[in-house]
């Protein structure tokens, strides 16, 4: 509907979280426009590396397409996480050590940036978000503040047990309500 959204898919282990969510992302690539573009990340346990979730996203082919069309400013930022711009673009400006908050800030305009760039209603799935690195959680809760308008619908499920382990993930469920 041209907004951003997110979906919440909670329970506990075992319940069929997992089944939801891939039904959903099945039904909406079968019944949805042909040029959107759907894509599915996970996070496991004990592997809390930052942004993985956002850089299997923009492993996917499609996005991955679109990163390269990006102006410099915004790839130089993203070199961060995919180094392997640089084997392509080897004259791309390397970011700095990010010691101040606003480049945080530059950082995550840059990743929404890439993803809004894509100009095609998005859907982005985090398998197991109770897993997920502090870090992602961030730029989620910036993404979604940040971009309400944007054809992106964010769907994550997570097991209800393991919510009170992550500190992150409790802030952006009280802050999501």
């Amino acid at each position: 509907g041209g907004a951003t959204c997110l979906v919440l898919i909670a329970g506990e282990a075992g319940i069929g979280k997992s089944r939801l969510t891939e039904e959903f992302m099945l039904r909406s690539i079968n019944q949805g426009d042909a040029e959107s573009v759907a894509v599915k990340s996970r996070c496991y346990p004990g592997s809390q590396i930052a942004y993985s979730p956002i850089v299997s996203w923009f492993h996917n082919e499609k996005l991955a397409k679109k990163l390269r069309t990006l102006d410099d400013i915004w790839l130089s930022e993203l070199i961060r996480l995919l180094p392997e711009l640089l084997i392509e673009r080897p004259d791309l400006a390397r970011p700095q050590p990010m010691t101040e908050s606003w480049q945080r800030h530059h950082f995550f305009g840059a990743l929404t940036h890439a993803l809004l760039s894509v100009e095609k209603p998005l859907l982005l799935v985090i398998e197991d978000i109770h897993w997920c690195d502090g870090e992602t959680i961030e730029w989620l809760q910036y993404m979604l503040q940040s971009n309400s308008d944007a054809p992106i619908l964010f769907v994550t499920n997570y097991r209800t047990e393991e919510v009170g382990l992550n500190d992150a993930l409790k802030t952006f469920l009280v802050n999501s309500r």
